[in-house]
């Protein structure tokens, strides 16, 4: 959808998106990380040079999340999706023998790391990823490995409908 109507038209729908249960300031954050997206998706890596001045007039801890987010998928610009894709989860995977189950590829986490991991900004990450790399940044990764960001993302959504 993103791609397909006037960036007039993804500011709108993202600002109207975040005022449905944010304020003024993160509706502005919404506008800016949808602009990122769609600009990643049309431009792929090149786009990358255009973010800072979408975050620049940005304020509050939504801003700041944003702000680290593409800072860090910044940085690894120029990588294989792959590489990409663990240079932000600070994955270190070993190689994998081929008769390994999904399970088995992913690297066990600290309770710590999973502890201070955000799920809303893990799910970000992944779609921005997507949108620069195509689905090949998140489709080699195990079902698992995005098993725990997708489940807390639901449960929070379950909790916000009763």
């Amino acid at each position: 959808l993103l791609g397909r109507v006037p960036v007039s038209t993804t500011a709108t729908l993202a600002r109207s998106a975040a005022f449905l249960t944010h304020d003024a300031q993160a509706a502005e954050t919404g506008i800016a990380a949808a602009k990122i997206i769609r600009s990643a998706m049309e431009q792929g890596e090149d786009a990358a040079a255009q973010w800072p001045s979408l975050l620049e007039p940005l304020e509050g801890t939504a801003a700041q999340a944003l702000r680290e987010i593409v800072d860090r998928i910044s940085a690894g610009i120029g990588l294989s999706p792959a590489a990409a894709y663990n240079a932000y989860f600070a994955e270190n995977e070993p190689e994998q023998a081929e008769d390994e189950s999904d399970i088995d590829a992913v690297p066990a986490a600290s309770a710590e790391a999973e502890a201070a991991r955000d799920p809303e900004v893990d799910a970000y990450a992944v779609a921005l990823l997507s949108a620069i790399h195509g689905s090949d940044a998140v489709g080699e990764r195990p079902a698992s490995a995005l098993d725990d960001i997708i489940s807390e993302l639901h449960d929070r959504w379950m909790a916000l409908l009763v």
